[in-house]
């Protein structure tokens, strides 16, 4: 644990728990960690590449849509994969939201259409929401979400030492303030 009572717990989402098919997405596909969106309003779930993988669908088109992640808590040490890119040289393209700000990143893929490519972001700090898309004509298919999300716990206690320092100084001022009032 740190001062703050939080560390770090690794997490997965690799959609192996979903089932394959396009599916309307009228309700997101919510996990306790984040929340998936597509700006077509339908989500593919296929195993294009080792497992099961995810992307914003058309019918016409295939996987050429946006797709958002929304965390439920700022995460840390984030990455994924991208599978199932048509075209040599294709970019994913990664609007990454942080408390911090807004931030463009591109990622490349090597046009091996069934081999993963890992997309690293650990370079960022406190992420709360991807926004995903890719040049390649087909689109890209998403899949392996790692991260380290804060697990919240007891604080330590040199926590609970600064916490009963600050509730101690907080009232003595208030004790001295209505003193010199009076």
């Amino acid at each position: 644990m740190t001062a703050g009572g939080a560390s770090a717990a690794a997490v997965l989402i690799d959609f192996e728990d979903q089932a394959s098919g396009s599916f309307n997405i009228a309700n997101p596909l919510t996990y306790p960690q984040a929340v998936f969106t597509s700006s077509t309003g339908s989500i593919h779930i296929n195993g294009a590449g080792l497992g099961k993988d995810i992307c914003a669908m058309t019918a016409a088109q295939g996987c050429i849509g946006t797709m958002t992640v929304a965390f439920t808590q700022a995460v840390n040490n984030l990455s994924f994969l991208t599978v199932g890119d048509n075209q040599s040289g294709a970019n994913v393209f990664v609007t990454v939201t942080t408390l911090g700000g807004v931030f463009n990143w591109t990622g490349y893929s090597d046009g091996a259409t069934f081999a993963y490519d890992l997309q690293d972001l650990s370079s960022y700090v406190d992420v709360i929401g991807l926004s995903l898309s890719s040049s390649d004509p087909y689109g890209l298919a998403y899949d392996d979400f790692r991260f380290d999300a804060a697990v919240r716990g007891v604080p330590e206690p040199a926590a609970w030492a600064l916490m009963i320092v600050g509730f101690g100084l907080a009232g003595g001022a208030l004790r001295r303030h209505r003193a010199i009032a009076v």
